[in-house]
């Protein structure tokens, strides 16, 4: 999820938040993984893949990254919902699939499924300590 400001950048409150779950989750992860025989686990760190994609955009076969698919206002950050939240005023791109956000705060579909296909065979460079194909895998399902 992303929360824009009025100016187009990401909210500076909710970047460090996201910063420092980051920082926590993986250590209190490796810590039940000694204090629990058998724990296993898959984490992604969305955080970081989903700063590139908005940075890199064209990395990940995107054409745009700032401005959103479908809302109003500048960026489309105006959370309508299309047209929900009183705004009848909003606006729909003709290709969502080259935008890495949908809306003000959602990625688009096509983004989602790039992060799924990561999260279930992605390389340790984004996922620790398995992949969810892996990690099924060691569970026998």
């Amino acid at each position: 999820m992303r929360t824009l400001t009025r100016n187009g950048t990401c909210s500076g409150k909710a970047n460090k938040l996201a910063k420092l779950l980051n920082i926590a989750l993986p250590s209190i992860l490796t810590k039940l993984e000694t204090q629990l025989q058998g724990f296993e686990y898959s984490y992604f760190d969305f955080y970081t893949t989903g700063s590139d994609s908005i940075k890199n955009p064209s990395k990940y076969g995107f054409k745009e990254a700032k401005t959103a698919c479908c809302d109003s206002g500048p960026y489309r950050a105006g959370p309508t919902y299309g047209g929900k939240r009183r705004v009848e005023e909003y606006s729909l791109c003709h290709h969502p699939k080259k935008y890495v956000f949908f809306d003000a705060n959602y990625p688009s579909e096509r983004a989602n499924r790039q992060v799924t296909q990561l999260m279930w065979h992605g390389s340790l460079s984004v996922i620790k300590t398995h992949n969810l194909e892996a990690l099924f895998k060691l569970e026998g399902v």
